[in-house]
This record gives structure tokens, C-alpha cells and sequence, in this order.
């Protein structure tokens, strides 16, 4: 017994997350969308239900007009739910659903009029549209309901008191099913645009923080990190990696700034020095500050001696104020099958051989 229940209780929460995440899946749906593929599926269930009821009835499914019914019940349901997503709009939609009230009203009328037992689909009808639709269009699919309801009572020539009850009944159900639903998808709809609201907030700033992680924050220029991350892509990237140069800059004489005019002064030199990298490259190479007063610059064109130069001509005067600021530059070519720190440890080789001409 006791194995029995604990399966029985095992099954109950899958089936009730199932629930729940058909539930939340159809909710996510765009309305116009949502409204008719659940059309659709209110459709095959009538036309399922007509066909397997009707030796209850009495009345053949496939007799005139009967048939016709079932037929344009059928074929319009199958429509809604293989129709591409694209295709339903909000107009569309709500067409179907003014045509399913009309089929609904059809089907109750060649069935036993106020005795049919399928009045009951007013009630699914308002039901899907309270769920996909503005509170105007709900009270709209009610107004079409009564309309629809009173058509089936006119059809009706002799209703009974039983008969006037369930016209009442069903009636008062399509209201309160209405305004009830509608206020409680409503509030759905509501919470779901929060929660995307605040998916996109979080995923902004995750971009954001992102970016940040990628950027010196002094000079705007790429950090180390997307330095390395640039670089190696470059080197796998086949295209790049054979025009690929490598330009290692070091400011030599900053420190001399920091210590005669302060460190906001060597701050404002190595924004003005980044600007000048900056300047003297093309607009698709990238320059780095790896740290301190190292910079880097990769360039997919040129020759290794004329890009060292057009970095280093002049740097003296991007920073006016701050003395005879001067940069030692060495450069590297992409080889195949180089590694990042294979390009960069002959850049490096370069650079402290141009230091050492320079302080002989």
C-alpha cells in the first residue's frame, strides 16, 4: 500500500509540473498567436466530440447542414494549427474567433437548439479569447455569445422552463468566466512583461559589465584581457593571421613626469599618448594599454619599420607641457603556427632591443 501511494504521489507532482510548463508555454505565446492555435485545438475537439456523440444526438454528423458544419469546423481548425506563426495577426485571429462563435451558434442550432449539448462551447470560446485577448475584445466575444445564444433560442419554437434555465446558465457561466479569466491573464501577461523586462535589464547589464571588463578605464582603450583575446583570435583567424602585426609601445620617460608634476599629470600624458596611438592608426587596427605605460597596437597592413615609426614620430608633441616624452617600439609579423606568446615574445625582443639604441 504504502509502495502504491508513494508512486501514485511521485506521478502526481511530474504530471503537475507538466501542467505548468504547458501552461506557462502557451502564456508566452504572442495573444494573436495563442488565440488561434488554442482556437484550433477547441476546433478538433468539437468536431471529435460531434463525431463520437452523434448516436446520442440523433442526428447523422455528415447529413446537410450538419455536415457542412463539421466540414468548415475541421478544415478551419486544422488551419489555425499548422498555420505559420507569421501569418496570424491580431485581425486574423480575431476573425477566427468571430468564426468559431458562428459555427458554435451552427452546431448548438442543428442539435437540439436549447437542448444541445454543446452549448457548453460558448463557455470554451469565451474562455480562450478572455485568456489571448484586450478586456474590449472579451466583452465583445460575450456580446457575440448572447447574440448567438438568443439566435439558438429563436430556432428553438417551443423552449421549456428547463430550456430558458440553461439558456440563463450558460449564459451568466460565459460572464463570469469572462471577467474572472480575463482579470487573471491580465495579471499573467503583466507579470510575464516584468519578468522580461527585467531579463532584459539583466542581461544589459551583464553586457555592460562585459564591456567594462574589456576596457582601461583611463584611457577608453582595450585592457590586457581583450588584448589576449583579440590577439588569439586574430592568430586563429587564417585571414588575419597572415597580415598580422604586432607593435609593442613603451613610454620611457613617464616616470620622469609622475615624479616632477605629480601623477594626475602622468594620468592626463598617458590619455593624451592613447589618443595619439589612436590617431595614428587605421580605423579597423586596435590599441591597447596593457598597463603602467605599455601600450599595443595590432594592425592587419603595413610594414613592421613604417607602422614603428608612425607611432613613435613625435610623441613629444600629443603631450605638450610634460617634457621630451619618447617611446621605445618594437614590432613583430605574424608567422604560421604562431602562439600568442611566440608573436609577442618577438615583439618584446624587439622593443628592449630598440630601449638598449636608445640608451647607448
Amino acid at each position: 500500500m504504502t509502495s502504491h501511494m508513494s508512486t501514485v504521489g511521485g506521478r502526481m507532482p511530474r504530471l503537475g509540473r507538466m501542467v505548468l510548463r504547458v501552461e506557462r508555454q502557451v502564456m508566452s505565446w504572442p495573444p494573436p498567436v495563442g488565440l488561434a492555435r488554442v482556437l484550433g485545438a477547441l476546433g478538433l475537439a468539437a468536431a471529435g466530440a460531434r463525431l463520437l456523440t452523434w448516436p446520442l444526438v440523433g442526428a447523422s454528423p455528415l447529413a446537410s447542414p450538419d455536415g457542412a458544419l463539421l466540414a468548415a469546423n475541421a478544415l478551419g481548425a486544422v488551419g489555425l494549427l499548422v498555420a505559420p506563426r507569421g501569418t496570424l495577426t491580431r485581425v486574423r485571429s480575431h476573425l477566427a474567433l468571430v468564426a468559431a462563435i458562428t459555427l458554435q451558434t451552427g452546431y448548438a442550432a442543428t442539435t437540439g437548439a436549447l437542448a444541445s449539448p454543446y452549448l457548453a462551447g460558448y463557455v470554451a470560446l469565451v474562455l480562450a479569447a478572455a485568456l489571448f485577448t484586450s478586456r474590449r475584445m472579451t466583452l465583445l466575444t460575450l456580446a457575440l455569445t448572447v447574440l448567438g445564444l438568443l439566435a439558438v433560442a429563436l430556432v428553438d419554437r417551443s423552449p421549456s422552463g428547463s430550456d430558458i434555465t440553461t439558456l440563463v446558465t450558460v449564459a451568466t457561466v460565459c460572464v463570469l468566466v469572462g471577467f474572472t479569466t480575463s482579470l487573471l491573464a491580465s495579471r499573467q501577461r503583466h507579470e510575464l512583461w516584468r519578468a522580461g523586462q527585467r531579463l532584459q535589464r539583466s542581461r544589459r547589464q551583464s553586457s555592460l559589465r562585459r564591456i567594462e571588463a574589456l576596457i582601461d578605464p583611463l584611457t577608453g582603450l582595450g585592457n590586457r584581457r581583450a588584448f589576449d583575446a583579440d590577439l588569439a583570435a586574430a592568430l586563429v583567424e587564417r585571414r588575419q593571421a597572415d597580415r598580422l602585426l604586432l607593435a609593442m609601445v613603451d613610454v620611457d620617460d613617464l616616470k620622469a613626469v609622475n615624479d616632477t608634476l605629480g601623477h594626475p599629470a602622468g594620468d592626463r600624458a598617458l590619455q593624451a599618448i592613447a589618443d595619439a596611438l589612436r590617431a595614428r592608426v587605421r580605423a579597423e587596427d586596435r590599441v591597447y594599454r596593457l598597463g603602467g605605460d605599455e601600450f599595443a597596437v595590432l594592425s592587419t597592413s603595413g610594414d613592421p619599420e613604417a607602422l614603428a615609426t608612425r607611432l613613435g614620430d613625435d610623441l613629444a608633441a600629443a603631450v605638450p607641457g610634460a617634457g621630451q616624452i619618447r617611446a621605445s617600439i618594437g614590432t613583430a609579423r605574424a608567422q604560421p603556427g604562431d602562439a600568442p606568446l611566440t608573436i609577442t615574445a618577438r615583439a618584446d625582443g624587439a622593443l628592449y632591443a630598440s630601449k638598449r639604441r636608445r640608451t647607448r
